[in-house]
């Protein structure tokens, strides 16, 4: 990855982090979209940006769910929970 696609990764990452929909979005994107992807964490993400009102994140949420294996579903469902936790719209007041 060029040296400035991973500053950019970083900084979506950290606004994401932040409460930034739009980074969250972007975020999960890129998990979900990349060719090493990792859709649990794109879920999550996407979970996260939901909960702040996104909803292309929430169509694009269902629409990863419903690719998981019952094992993934519930691991999905674990760590959107821990995201919202520290990210979610309620974590950040």
């Amino acid at each position: 990855m060029p040296k400035s696609a991973k500053k950019a990764q970083h900084y979506f990452l950290h606004a994401a982090m932040k409460g930034d929909m739009q980074s969250q979005v972007t975020v999960a994107g890129y998990y979900h979209f990349s060719v090493d992807g990792n859709k649990l964490e794109a879920y999550a993400w996407y979970k996260v940006a939901e909960d702040n009102g996104s909803e292309y994140a929430k169509e694009m949420a269902e629409k990863i769910y419903n690719e998981f294996s019952d094992d993934d579903k519930v691991k999905a469902h674990e760590k959107s929970e821990l995201f919202l936790a520290q990210y979610g719209k309620s974590s950040l007041n």
